[in-house]
């Protein structure tokens, strides 16, 4: 009997470790932003899930980092980071 063998999800985590170069926006901001909040995710319980505004800010806020105009950029990727399925569509380089 022949089966198949069910690719396992990757986490935050995994992806948190690879930039991700020439993604769909092409913009080396929204890279950076979905890089952070896979990292953000990953140190917060490493699942998937949709990260709010007001959190990525606090997570950054506690880094020392100021995000006077990073608003848009994060409307604009953050559903591209709440899912394994969505996370792969981002960039070749998450393609894991």
């Amino acid at each position: 009997m022949c089966t198949k063998t069910k690719k396992l999800e990757k986490k935050p985590s995994d992806f948190s470790k690879i930039r991700p170069w020439s993604s769909i926006f092409q913009n080396v901001e929204c890279e950076t932003i979905a890089l952070n909040i896979v990292g953000i995710l990953a140190r917060t319980g490493d699942e998937w899930r949709e990260l709010k505004w007001e959190e990525y800010k606090e997570e950054r806020e506690k880094e020392g980092v100021s995000l006077s105009s990073k608003h848009e950029y994060f409307e604009a990727i953050s559903e591209y980071c709440s899912t394994y399925k969505t996370a792969r569509l981002f960039s070749p380089d998450w393609k894991i």
